[in-house]
């Protein structure tokens, strides 16, 4: 069967799950990925990487020989075992017991390819193929819901591992894509094995030393003893009998005293659940869930296993401590000088925006970006949606033939920085749904010898528009002449209506006010007036992301502010410093992502 032969989908992590009407919810098994093809009596269970796993869980296997189905199929889903409590189990997977195979999508049936078919039509085959199937082989039947947020919360009370999200209209693609995305309720992340402690007066296996490969060597993370019961120590044992090594993988792995260690060389990954990773690699907390042989060692990655670097991280001072290696060893030139006024250099941008990286990703991440590149702040810029370079990140847009620049982390954020990019820019929808807006986004722009209070009357006066209509929005400096004012939609809104809103509000405005708003975009009709620019919640429109730097003399931050503190926060007036400083001051939009609100063609008037 042909398409058992191609590589599997797998999602995209994300700190938040998507929502509307077009995603389904899965439970995210703790379990083996595999694929099963029935054949008549022939069934055929492979792993991720193409192996033949019918030995390994040959009781699996015969109960699939026996579950009812009679038609060729293939299969993808999990091998898992369940606990009491009915949630997935990953340390029972080794003893056998309880095992099933929860399919979750369907392939190929009697000879004809089906990937191409989107999501639901696939799901619905499914179903019927399972209609009379028995235990082992079960459904993983997806859910709706209207609130991820609360979807979350509820798995994370039940002990399940993560959420996937998959849109419904999506076809079946090998590798890793935005039409699936996980979100893991706890922090949860595979190490690689690279050694075993025993105490040196008794025997038996008491701690497991960890590593994660950052892509040329592998970087020691700790050791792991919890979790680890007499039965599986014991296994442990059998296991690693036939994989010692002299050498250790790590130069800097410990050599505790009254602990004996005895390096390992392997394929060995353990499934571990810990409290945080330190700015110096190494884990809090540890706690062993199991062993994994289904991964390869080098694809535990570094910058996938720390959690301080992924979009959900909230304290950019440890962020910045973090990757200060990575920094020093990826910059070319770090100290070439890009702002010559303030003697700013290359490392210098590249360390506000580790620093400042859980609190921007947030607002970069799933979407096509634009940046503006320069050599130094004064001379010639860039500006560029493409990505050029081989290394450079990149997504390509629902519903879109071509790559746009992306940033998924603080690695690829640093990354932007060496490749010359100073400002970065975002659209008002995700990547993955081209078709909708999730903000909407205004720009006040005062014509030239405005004073600054007139931007300030303006922002509030959007503000209280936007009160009436029962929206809740936030401000921003946008490092040039005005502000920005951006309103979280959830549910998104289509884009062709989202940006007639916008076109109604700042026309209300301008009526209301004429004298002192306008909403056309000719500069003649500026002259004493503040534009309300509305166009860039257009598609293919984008506007500076917040906390973003801007490409000027002094480089000023697009900075979020509080609404009760606008007066004081002129446009151009937040630097470097005074953006890093104000990380360890309450957050002014921490409610931005979770605000529920949304605006319908049914919706209120202005009048």
């Amino acid at each position: 069967m042909k398409a058992q032969k191609e590589r599997f989908q797998f999602p995209v992590n994300a700190d938040r799950l998507p929502e509307g009407g077009e995603w389904m919810y899965e439970i995210k098994y703790d379990g083996y990925r595999a694929s099963v093809s029935f054949c008549g009596k022939d069934v055929k269970i492979e792993s991720r990487g193409g192996g033949d796993l019918g030995r390994r869980f040959a009781a699996l296997k015969s109960g699939l020989e026996k579950c009812g189905i009679s038609e060729k199929v293939v299969l993808d889903g999990e091998i898992a075992a369940f606990g009491n409590d009915g949630v997935t189990d990953f340390s029972r997977l080794s003893d056998g017991s309880r095992l099933c195979f929860a399919a979750f999508d369907i392939l190929e049936k009697n000879g004809v390819d089906l990937r191409r078919k989107p999501l639901n039509e696939r799901r619905e085959i499914l179903s019927k193929v399972l209609k009379k199937a028995e235990p082992p082989l079960i459904e993983s039947r997806g859910f709706e819901a209207k609130n991820g947020m609360e979807v979350m919360s509820a798995a994370a009370e039940k002990g399940i591992e993560g959420i996937v999200a998959k849109r419904l209209d999506s076809p079946y693609e090998s590798g890793h894509n935005e039409n699936w995305v996980k979100v893991k309720c706890r922090k949860r992340r595979e190490f690689s094995v690279v050694a075993y402690g025993e105490k040196q007066r008794e025997t038996g296996i008491r701690n497991l030393y960890l590593a994660a490969f950052d892509g040329e060597k592998y970087v020691y993370v700790g050791k792991v003893g919890s979790g680890i019961d007499d039965r599986e120590r014991e296994r442990l044992a059998r296991v690693f009998a036939g994989h010692i090594c002299d050498k250790p993988a790590c130069e800097n792995l410990p050599s505790p005293k009254g602990e004996k260690v005895t390096f390992v060389c392997g394929n060995f990954a353990a499934e571990v659940e810990y409290a945080e990773i330190t700015p110096s690699h190494r884990l809090r907390q540890p706690s062993y869930k199991g062993l994994r042989t289904d991964k390869a060692a080098k694809d535990v990655l570094l910058r996938e296993a720390h959690a301080p670097f992924s979009a959900s991280a909230a304290d950019g001072k440890g962020g910045m401590q973090a990757v200060a290696a990575y920094v020093k060893k990826t910059l070319t030139n770090p100290d070439r000088i890009i702002e010559k006024d303030m003697g700013a250099s290359k490392s210098d941008i590249a360390n506000y925006y580790a620093a400042v990286s859980g609190k921007i990703l947030p607002f970069l991440s799933r979407r096509a970006l634009a940046v503006i590149r320069c050599r130094q702040v004064g001379g010639e810029i860039f500006f560029k949606k493409h990505p050029s370079a081989e290394k450079e990140e990149g997504i390509t847009p629902k519903n879109k033939d071509e790559k746009y620049i992306a940033v998924s982390d603080v690695f690829s954020l640093v990354n932007q920085v060496q490749y010359g990019s100073v400002e970065f820019h975002i659209p008002c929808g995700r990547a993955e749904n081209a078709d909708v807006a999730d903000m909407l986004a205004f720009d006040l722009d005062p014509d030239e010898g405005l004073p600054f209070g007139r931007a300030v009357e303006g922002a509030l006066d959007l503000k209280e528009t936007l009160d009436t209509l029962g929206l809740k929005s936030f401000v921003k400096t946008s490092g040039g002449k005005g502000y920005h004012i951006l309103v979280p939609l959830s549910p998104a809104a289509p884009y062709d209506f989202a940006s007639g809103f916008s076109r109604k509000v700042a026309q209300y405005l301008s009526e209301k006010y004429p004298k002192k708003y306008t909403s056309n975009i000719r500069k003649s009709e500026r002259k004493g007036r503040l534009f309300i620019d509305f166009l860039r919640v257009g598609r293919g429109a984008t506007f500076v992301a917040p906390y973003s730097l801007r490409a000027r003399k002094a480089l000023p931050v697009s900075a979020p502010v509080d609404w009760s503190d606008i007066a004081n926060a002129a446009p151009d007036s937040v630097g470097m410093k005074q953006a890093l400083a104000a990380l360890g001051k309450r957050d002014p939009w921490a409610e931005f992502f979770s605000v529920k609100q949304g605006i319908t063609p049914h919706g209120g008037t202005l009048e």
